[in-house]
Order: C-alpha cells, then structure tokens, then sequence
C-alpha cells in the first residue's frame, strides 16, 4: 500500500466530510431548534396527533393514554418531511419513500429502520408544553424522565 500524497488526502478528506453531511442522522440534528412553547397543556387533552408545529419545528405532538410526547416529523430513512397518513390517521408517513410509523413512532413499514425520535418535553410554571428538538430520546428511552409528560 502506498503512502498518500497531500492532494490525495485533501481529496478523501472532503470526500468523507461530504458523507458525514449528507447523513440522514445529521440532518435530523441540523433541524433541531431551541426550546419551543408548543401552547398550554389542555390544548392537548384529546387523544390524537397535533401536527401544527410539524413543518415549521419538525414535530407532532401526540396524546396517548393520559400521556403527550414530541416525535420527530423528519423521517429517519433520508430526513424527509413526515404527515398523517391520508389513509389512515393512526399512522405516519413519509411521502417520499412511503415509510409508515405507528403514532408512537415506531417503524410499521420500511424502508426506513429506525423508530422516529422524541425530543424532550415538560411543562413550564404556566402549564405550557415546552418542547426542545436538541434532546432526543431513541425508542430505548422512551420511558424516561423528559420524554414525556402526563396529563392529568
């Protein structure tokens, strides 16, 4: 094995620099925005996906047995954009590539993978719902403190 020449490193570097960037993964923390006040917590009572916030900050926020918690609306196959399924309102989708998710997140047809992520969740002195897409909780978390809150 020969020995690289500058322009020959410079040239795998940049190429491994554009995979990085291109990853669907990086993409998902590109989007990823500060704290959000997603509105007061009784906005959320009924059992259902709210999708107001899904385009402008990359989540749906969804209540499940006496539960709210913030999925990713950014499909983790190739990042992109995800909605209710037209077909099936108990369902996500991504148009794209036709991956489909539970509305708990979880992949029920491929070609994606991965479940979508939470982003942490709690409710401020007002009993907002703040969510912050920068904490990510995959499937494995997604009983922990912060992923969730409970309604009450």
């Amino acid at each position: 094995m020969s020995d690289l020449n500058r322009r020959e490193f410079v040239a795998v570097a940049a190429a491994a620099c554009a995979f990085c960037v291109a990853c669907p993964e990086n993409l998902l923390a590109a989007t990823a925005k500060g704290p959000v006040d997603a509105g007061d917590v009784s906005a959320f009572a009924k059992e259902g996906v709210y999708d107001a916030l899904s385009k402008s900050q990359g989540f749906f926020l969804i209540s499940s047995k006496g539960k709210l918690y913030a999925t990713s609306s950014t499909c983790t196959h190739k990042a992109n954009q995800v909605s209710i399924d037209s077909e099936n309102h108990h369902q996500l989708k991504c148009e794209k590539h036709g991956s489909l998710f539970s509305l708990d997140g979880r992949v029920v047809k491929p070609p994606a993978k991965r479940s979508l992520p939470r982003f942490a969740i709690r409710l401020d002195e007002k009993k907002h719902v703040i969510v912050d897409a920068t904490k990510r909780f995959e499937e494995a978390n997604w009983q922990n403190a912060g992923s969730f809150v409970k309604l009450v």
